[in-house]
């Protein structure tokens, strides 16, 4: 983290883990309580900032059995290129339940931070797991965490653990939908 903010303006590549054990991960959806969770009228912004429930004062209820913890593969991956993040940190593994697609994000985290997706890039260095490496442009979290907050709406959502074994990014990237937070 520390990294991070003290390098913005640096592009650096970041590996995203593998299928089974992926690395990074959108909302498709925002829970109804998140809304209401405070302090601000977005259940989006609540999440980044820790409202109640949502991380305040060790209370994290509201983090159990999230619908719509999409864990991201090579087509999703790819589809953030060009994109600017938010993204919250974790200092663990997050787990995912697949029928119905949730998960879990109670845990310790080590902040929020900001980048730019510049381009996504097949791993040929590892396993047949690996997913791609992302090159990103470091932002400034303060300044970004101003902007209108979205939501990735088509983001692929995997089928099991292991189905779909998306490691390649695709030579067509599909548009992004998405879809700001109310």
């Amino acid at each position: 983290m520390r990294f991070l903010r003290d390098n913005i303006g640096t592009e650096i590549v970041l590996n995203t883990g593998q299928v089974r054990d992926e690395g990074w991960f959108v909302l498709k959806t925002i829970l109804g309580s998140w809304y209401s969770a405070g302090p601000t009228g977005s259940g989006l912004r609540n999440f980044l900032v820790a409202g109640p429930g949502l991380g305040v004062n060790e209370n994290d209820d509201l983090l159990d059995e999230v619908n719509d913890v999409i864990p991201l593969r090579a087509r999703g991956l790819s589809m953030l290129t060009g994109q600017t993040v938010i993204a919250v940190v974790y200092d663990s593994d997050i787990s995912i339940n697949y029928d119905p697609i949730e998960g879990n994000l109670q845990g310790e985290n080590l902040g929020v931070v900001a980048f730019e997706v510049i381009s996504v890039s097949e791993r040929t260095d590892g396993s047949d797991a690996d997913l791609p490496s992302v090159l990103i442009k470091i932002l400034n979290a303060d300044e970004v965490m101003d902007l209108e907050l979205n939501i990735f709406s088509n983001v692929p959502v995997p089928e099991s653990s292991s189905e779909p074994e998306d490691t390649v990014p695709p030579a067509s990237i599909p548009a992004i939908e998405l879809i700001p937070d109310e």
